[in-house]
């Protein structure tokens, strides 16, 4: 194995153990389940767990290519210390980027719509750049383990994740629409969907 593979095999471990992490302390300190999506209907439920499954094979490609086991076809064009370089700048960027937006929702993060609880139209921070800056830090390092993997099926996955993002983010869009009326239009116009 080489320092990729090894860098990947730790950066799945750390962010599922950062994911979890923040789902549990959160139940546990705000009182409320994170996972808000599983109450909303079929098709968020369907949405957020394709979502989850797009990340497990990831994790799933992350281990196969580490053991030397190609799972699918391979991009060689793309080995290039550059390539490596972007990859690895991605993935940090794009971790980043999503834990400091998870941050500034403090007791505001969820995953899906809350109905039923308190919510803030965030606009300041990352939130003044983009209505989704969580989303695009997901896309980024996904695109950065793409580019680090260098399989065709990691950029497939890419597009899936991407049009289940976006799938998400209108669900999100109807019910801040509904919640913030004209606050949350004049919003739209101040920061992009996703850049």
């Amino acid at each position: 194995m080489n320092f990729i593979h090894w860098y990947l095999l730790i950066y799945v471990q750390l962010f599922v153990l950062y994911l979890v992490g923040k789902s549990i302390i959160f139940r546990l300190q705000r009182k409320v389940n994170p996972f808000q999506f599983l109450r909303n209907g079929i098709w968020e439920a369907f949405l957020w767990l394709s979502m989850y499954s797009i990340l497990a094979f990831y994790g799933v490609l992350i281990i196969f290519t580490a053991i030397g086991r190609s799972f699918g076809a391979t991009l060689p064009f793309l080995a290039h210390n550059m390539i490596y370089f972007m990859g690895l700048a991605l993935t940090v960027v794009g971790a980043v980027i999503m834990i400091a937006a998870q941050h500034q929702m403090a007791e505001h993060w969820r995953m899906g719509n809350d109905h039923a609880g308190k919510s803030e139209l965030l606009a300041h921070g990352l939130f003044s750049v983009t209505r989704n800056p969580v989303y695009v830090g997901v896309l980024l390092l996904a695109l950065g383990v793409s580019l680090l993997l260098q399989l065709l099926f990691g950029f497939i996955l890419f597009v899936i994740l991407w049009l289940l993002l976006r799938g998400i983010v209108r669900t999100e869009e109807e019910f801040l629409e509904e919640k913030f009326g004209m606050r949350y239009e004049q919003y739209k116009q101040k920061a992009g969907r996703f850049w």
